[in-house]
């Protein structure tokens, strides 16, 4: 994320095993990064398909 304060907490929460972390991403060199980067986390999901916001309940619920 742009922000390194933003980033030491969501670093810090992805120690705990019951938090999840979903990332809407756009960008498909941005996703492959981001997939790299987080492939050993069981509680990150990248959601890398186009989603609306009127649809994100449903997304979230869908998500494994």
């Amino acid at each position: 994320m742009g922000d390194e304060h933003i980033n030491k907490i969501i670093e810090n929460a992805l120690s705990i095993n019951t938090f999840h972390l979903v990332i809407f991403c756009a960008d498909s060199n941005l996703i492959t990064e981001l997939k790299e980067k987080y492939k050993s986390l069981h509680n990150v999901i990248i959601y890398d398909d186009v989603c609306y916001f009127s649809g994100l309940a449903d997304i979230l619920n869908n998500l494994q």
